[in-house]
């Protein structure tokens, strides 16, 4: 066919024409398909294939002209490279008296272009939807000879085999359009459970737990080896004082009495407060520090608050010599 349009003037080529849904013989019991299958390709005036989503609209005619519309029916249809597949029949059912022995004629009109010309005569494929044997309730007929009765079994003469050889086969066809997906399956059983996979890598250390409670006591050790002790040593008294000692607001200051040798280890400090000098109740001295390893004896004097001078303070300390 070939559009008559002056504009873009595209062409459409029909592939495999018109033809029933199913092409096998079915059993007497079984309907015959009410629609008919059209296929083809549209192109433009270069011949290159029209693409995207169309209306097509397809009329069936009683005459070449298209003046007599018998039936009609309009499909939007998407285009794959220009092919496309419809099923004439599938939204507007084809009347039964369509097909009553004279000769058809197919129309196809592309969304608002004037109708595809010439007109397709239809073949007598379309006409097998209203074949006379498959209506006749009596059986198959052949030159007036019953070769199959009312109830689909085979009366006609037996059947014999032979013949020449089966010729070589014949070339693959192309391959049909791909139908419809259908429905999903039900899930498969599961599989055996597979191999032991190998081990993955290491993960990152997680965050450190709680402490746990703590454990019972342990027992006792043994008993360590007996000390060498102290075989010879000397206790001796230090003692250092500080008279009208100024401390500044808040301040604080430290008077240390050191033992004798640095070798020696301080035994006791004590520190005490004269009468000389201002007494003030926010000044307070502290026997803070008591050093075996620095071998000395030390005092805080703090002041609380204002500043103040101190009367005299004493740091008294026992040190032992340590052969």
């Amino acid at each position: 066919m070939t559009h008559s349009s002056p504009l873009s003037l595209p062409r459409f080529v029909l592939l495999l024409g018109l033809g029933l849904g199913i092409g096998t013989v079915a059993p007497a019991a079984t309907a015959v398909p009410s629609t008919l299958t059209q296929q083809g390709r549209l192109v433009d005036d270069e011949g290159a294939n029209v693409t995207g989503t169309h209306d097509f609209t397809f009329r069936i005619c009683a005459n070449a002209g298209g003046d007599d519309v018998l039936w009609e029916e309009t499909q939007s249809i998407t285009l794959d490279e220009g092919f496309f597949s419809a099923e004439l029949g599938e939204s507007t059912a084809i009347p039964d008296g369509v097909f009553d022995g004279t000769t058809r004629f197919l129309g196809v009109q592309i969304d608002d272009d004037d109708e595809l010309a010439p007109l397709q005569p239809l073949t007598s494929v379309p006409y097998a939807l209203v074949a006379g044997t498959a209506e006749n309730p009596d059986g198959v007929f052949v030159a007036g000879l019953q070769v199959i009765d009312e109830d689909g079994n085979w009366v006609g003469p037996a059947i014999t085999t032979g013949g020449g050889e089966r010729g070589p086969e014949g070339p693959e066809g192309p391959a049909g359009p791909a139908g419809p997906e259908g429905p999903e399956g039900p899930q498969g059983v599961q599989g055996p459970k597979g191999d032991k996979g190998d081990p993955g890598n290491q993960g990152a250390q997680g965050l450190q737990g709680p402490q746990g409670n703590q454990g019972p006591q342990g027992l006792q050790g043994p008993q360590g080896p007996a000390g060498g002790g102290i075989t010879k040593s000397t206790v001796y008294r230090v003692v250092t004082s500080s008279t009208n000692q100024s401390i500044a607001a808040n301040g604080e200051y430290n008077m240390q009495a050191p033992c004798n040798d640095t070798n020696d280890v301080a035994l006791s400090c004590g520190c005490t407060s004269g009468a000389a000098g201002t007494a003030l109740s926010h000044v307070r001295i502290y026997n803070n520090n008591l050093s075996s390893t620095a071998a000395y004896c030390s005092c805080t004097v703090r002041n609380l608050t204002a500043a103040a001078t101190v009367g005299t303070v004493y740091v008294d300390g026992l040190c032992i010599t340590v052969p």
